[in-house]
């Protein structure tokens, strides 16, 4: 068999599950280049693309839509909606929940309006059928202010929504 782009003789190098017949890396590159296959080229830009045309994990990173609600502590904001995000940790679910935000707060040199909870007590004021309805419709609830509360029975610290104190 016959590399693609050079047409040498492929010896060794191709296996039976490889789709496409070249000869070295530098082939695959031009190959690639060739029919303009940008995902595969960006690959090969960032060395993401193995020469055995396997692929590092790292090229398949996934960029959260949201970020905790605890990093936005003591800085108030209005809900603009709701949504249901449970959180699964070795086969046991928590009852979690996204929220919108109208305001836009700097994290991490991004901007970000969506934060994710699993805290009961957020997630149980944030799950009333009313507060679903409203948001729906698109009354925006709020200000409020994400505060870390301590526990009035020595149990543990939480977060709550609260009104801003004045």
């Amino acid at each position: 068999m016959n590399c693609i782009v050079c047409d040498r003789s492929i010896v060794g190098y191709f296996t039976k599950s490889r789709r496409i017949p070249y000869c070295s890396a530098s082939c695959r590159q031009q190959y690639y280049r060739n029919i303009g296959k940008e995902r595969t080229q960006d690959l090969i830009k960032k060395d993401l693309l193995l020469d055995t045309m396997t692929t590092k994990i790292s090229a398949y990173a996934t960029v959260a839509d949201s970020q905790s609600l605890k990093k936005i502590d003591g800085k108030t904001f209005t809900i603009t909606a709701v949504e249901d995000s449970d959180y699964e940790d070795k086969g046991v679910t928590s009852k979690g929940v996204k929220i919108t935000t109208k305001e836009k707060f700097e994290l991490e040199g991004e901007k970000v309006s969506k934060f994710h909870t699993t805290r009961i007590a957020v997630v149980s004021k944030l799950g009333s059928t009313q507060l679903r309805e409203d948001l729906k419709n698109g009354i925006e609830i709020g200000p409020m202010v994400c505060e870390n509360v301590k526990s009035k029975t020595g149990g543990k610290d939480y977060i709550d929504l609260v009104d801003p104190s004045k």
